[in-house]
């Protein structure tokens, strides 16, 4: 009997410690599914995050880009009615030649500030625009000015001046030359545009000026107001009213090529 209980003790020990280590066994199995299970939700997670996040900024520069897109379609449809045209514009005087000077108003200063706004604007609606002077570091001479429309083979060509008449400070307004019949309905289209923004303006003229006979293609002088008018020279040494002369010539400008 002693015999046989040693024997079955054993092997009860030894079923108890086979338990043990499936026990044992068991929970790193358990633990180990557990930490790869949460590293998995974690992982999910994580990459739905990163997902919805590309997802909104690849929408959102989509977005952005058909926006600008759009944008770029608008200002070049609206700024594109002159689009393949070219035109010089000439500042009357400048430098050491100052024009007609009125005080220490200079008439070399208003017609720089004047094209240079035109400028802009023909820019606007698509111009390529060229210029006998941008500052007043030079003056180029006049036989010159004709001479740069025609080597640079613009479209048309407006020459920029002030007006003084000193017997009659009362006479005012815009005035647009030409010197030859091509020229008159681009002058009378100028005024046109002018007078319907308000401006007092004058009839085309005819004008015999260096400036026209020398250019070979659509040319205006244009005489923007009176310096000898004081009411006159006080709006064109005006920023606001620069601005709108020149915004009125331009519309002028596009009016007469769209109807050409």
């Amino acid at each position: 009997m002693n015999g046989l209980d040693r024997r079955e003790r054993r092997r009860r020990y030894q079923r108890q410690q086979q338990l043990k280590e499936y026990g044992i066994a068991a929970g790193i199995m358990l633990g180990i599914l557990l930490f790869l299970g949460g590293v998995s939700f974690l992982g999910v997670k994580l990459f739905g995050i990163l997902t919805a996040s590309d997802t909104g900024s690849s929408k959102g520069k989509t977005q952005t880009k058909v926006e600008s897109i759009s944008e770029a379609a608008k200002e070049t449809e609206a700024e594109g009615i002159a689009r393949g045209i070219s035109v010089m514009i000439d500042p009357g005087h400048g430098q050491r030649v100052p024009g007609c000077v009125v005080d220490d108003i200079m008439e070399k200063d208003i017609t720089l500030a004047v094209s240079l706004k035109l400028r802009d604007e023909l820019k606007k609606n698509g111009a390529k625009v060229l210029m006998t002077r941008k500052d007043d570091s030079h003056y180029p001479r006049l036989k010159k000015r004709g001479m740069m429309a025609n080597r640079a083979k613009v479209d048309y060509f407006i020459s920029v001046h002030c007006n003084s008449y000193t017997e009659d400070t009362s006479i005012h307004g815009f005035e647009s030359y030409y010197y030859d019949d091509e020229s008159v309905a681009f002058s009378d289209a100028l005024v046109a545009a002018v007078k319907a923004d308000g401006i007092v303006a004058l009839e085309s003229k005819y004008g015999n000026f260096q400036v026209l006979r020398d250019t070979k293609m659509q040319a205006v002088l244009l005489e923007i107001g009176y310096m000898s008018n004081k009411a006159e020279l006080r709006n064109m040494c005006a920023e606001d009213y620069q601005a709108q002369l020149a915004k009125a010539i331009a519309k002028g400008f596009c009016n007469y090529i769209t109807k050409k």
